[in-house]
């Protein structure tokens, strides 16, 4: 193990990881805080500090940000939470950190989200490449074991495409989402590895004609949202359009006749509706789960709006970022919840990039009144605050 930061250091430390020429924060206060490129944004103030080694890596749900230069060994642990430098223990044999009580990956998972590892109730979940196991590892005692995960029933690859699946944590569980060569298996462990449910789902239909497999796709991962996630159908699918959305807390799955571009939760993390784009692009719907009757819908010019939505609820106002995950740009609406009625509109910043080099994802936080909107293309990033009762843009980078 290393020891990364020593307390001692503390208050030396502070005057050269915080540039003297950028606007200061009480970094010792609580606060909502925010990291993005090189430095930490107080969402209440609207100020930022810089923050020096540049290179920042974090989970978005952990409560940690690790800043470095050349390797974690050298890591500055920041508090997402507080902005106070944290000490640490680099335990490199696991690529774990210890952190007061929390055992935290410092590592932010990658654009395809391929997550292949989870810490949970100080277990360290590991999948081992190319097969079905799953190492668990007790970070206190070091102690190892590995299970065997279930596997597709009736499934033409047994062996599955190791390379699609995701496994990761939520506050009541491991999940592994597994992908086969016609079906999604979806499994939740316990902090000892015992199955707690599994689901599958089909995604290709396979037609046998004598000797030879003809498989057609036709579902896809869309999206994981707080404990959900969603699998939509293609837009180009014309034999049977749908939708599937698993709830990963009990294993329920919601199901609907229509591409879902994304889903609504509310404050308590509840689905409250699944957005769906028309198959024209030129109209944006909220349906009730479980329901096939709009709740409103908006139109627009056709092949404006675009397969993907994120949703934040403030109260009964939606932001909703619609975008192309393979395409530059996005469009802001705000609408009021109940009804649809368009509020305010917006778009994000111009980044250029060449020819055939298109991704785009955008995430959304919640702090108080205030939406940031984070973007992340293959052009650059940028940072976003709007005041959602004025609709002004008040932060920019």
């Amino acid at each position: 193990m290393y020891i990364i930061q020593k307390s001692i250091l503390f208050f030396l430390l502070i005057p050269f990881l915080f540039c003297s020429n950028q606007s200061r924060t009480d970094t010792n206060r609580k606060g909502n805080l925010y990291f993005f490129r090189n430095f930490l944004l107080d969402a209440d103030s609207l100020k930022k500090n810089e923050i020096k080694p540049a290179h920042l890596f974090f989970l978005e749900n952990e409560k940690y940000v690790f800043a470095f230069e050349d390797s974690l060994f050298n890591a500055t642990i920041f508090s997402k939470e507080t902005g106070k430098i944290k000490v640490g223990v680099y335990y490199a044999k696991y690529g774990v950190f210890r952190v007061d009580s929390d055992w935290v990956l410092p590592y932010k998972k990658d654009f395809f989200e391929n997550e292949k590892q989870t810490v949970f109730n100080e277990n360290l979940f590991v999948a081992i490449p190319n097969s079905h196991d799953v190492k668990i590892i007790n970070l206190k005692t070091q102690e190892e074991t590995i299970i065997t995960t279930k596997k597709a029933s009736g499934d033409l690859s047994p062996d599955g495409l190791w390379h699609y699946n995701k496994l990761f944590s939520i506050d009541d569980g491991v999940i592994y989402m597994k992908k086969f060569s016609k079906d999604f298996l979806i499994l939740k462990y316990n902090e000892k590895g015992e199955l707690l449910f599994s689901k599958q789902i089909e995604h290709t239909r396979v037609e046998i004609k004598g000797n030879e497999y003809y498989y057609q796709p036709f579902l896809d991962f869309l999206e994981r949202k707080n404990n959900f996630m969603v699998f939509t159908s293609f837009k180009t699918e014309k034999k049977n359009k749908v939708s599937r959305i698993i709830n990963l807390k009990n294993g329920k799955m919601t199901s609907a006749n229509y591409c879902a571009s994304g889903i609504v939760l509310n404050d308590k993390k509840e689905l409250t509706g699944i957005a769906r784009v028309s198959s024209g692009n030129d109209s944006l719907s909220v349906l009730l789960p479980n329901s096939e009757v709009n709740m409103w819908v908006h139109v627009e010019q056709p092949g404006v709006l675009k397969d993907k939505s994120e949703t934040l609820l403030f109260g009964d106002t939606l932001l909703l970022v619609n975008h192309s995950p393979i395409a530059m740009l996005a469009d802001i609406y705000a609408f009021e919840y109940s009804s649809g009625k368009l509020l305010w509109t917006a778009h994000t910043p111009v980044l250029v990039v060449g020819h055939s080099q298109y991704y785009n994802r955008v995430m959304l936080t919640k702090v108080g009144n205030r939406a940031i909107i984070h973007g992340i293309e293959a052009g650059g990033t940028y940072l976003l605050v709007y005041n959602m009762i004025s609709g002004k843009m008040e932060f920019q980078e």
